[in-house]
């Protein structure tokens, strides 16, 4: 018995085999163009010096990776610098953003600001966030505060009862560090 398909349906088969792999190119395309993207944004943050307008537009980003590093960029510049100071209103809007990551060093910007009290009140919100990498971040980005860590002492206290080793262990350490100080 010879099979025989219609030719309009051979040729919407064959489309349709051509529709997916134009559909998987395009979509291999854009995770590379993606990964450009946040590859650059890195390279942005770890960059000596530090281009404004290209932290502006990755701070302003739809994707929260570039908002991640972007926020890296500012965190990464002197603190008591101009260009730093320059960009402290580009960071006030990822205080609040989807991202716990993005909140998380935001917060830790403005809590290095002379506006800290926000940024800690952030840091204490986001130490009782349900992910542990998030309480993870907050406790590093607290026990980074350094000697303006004293006034999370509260918090360093309660994350050594947390259901996570790590967050433990940075707060015990973060606070051995306190308690060392003058």
């Amino acid at each position: 018995m010879k099979l025989t398909i219609p030719v309009a349906l051979a040729t919407a088969l064959i489309l349709g085999s051509m529709a997916h792999a134009a559909d998987d190119a395009a979509e291999a395309s854009d995770a590379a163009s993606i990964s450009q993207r946040h590859l650059a944004a890195w390279q942005l943050a770890f960059a000596a010096t530090i281009d404004r307008h290209q932290v502006e537009a990755a701070v302003s980003s739809d994707d929260a990776v570039m908002r991640y590093w972007g926020a890296m960029a500012i965190l990464r510049t002197p603190r008591d610098s101009a260009e730093r100071a320059e960009m402290l209103p580009l960071v006030q809007p990822l205080l609040a953003d989807a991202s716990p990551a993005v909140q998380v060093v935001a917060a830790e910007i403005v809590a290095l600001s002379p506006d800290s009290k926000v940024g800690i009140t952030r840091l204490e919100t986001l130490s009782q966030h349900p992910q542990e990498a998030v309480r993870v971040q907050v406790l590093a980005a607290i026990e980074r505060l350094a000697a303006h860590a004293e006034v999370l002492r509260p918090v360093l206290t309660e994350a050594q009862n947390d259901s996570s080793e790590y967050v433990k262990r940075i707060a015990s350490r973060t606070l051995a560090k306190l308690n060392q100080q003058p």
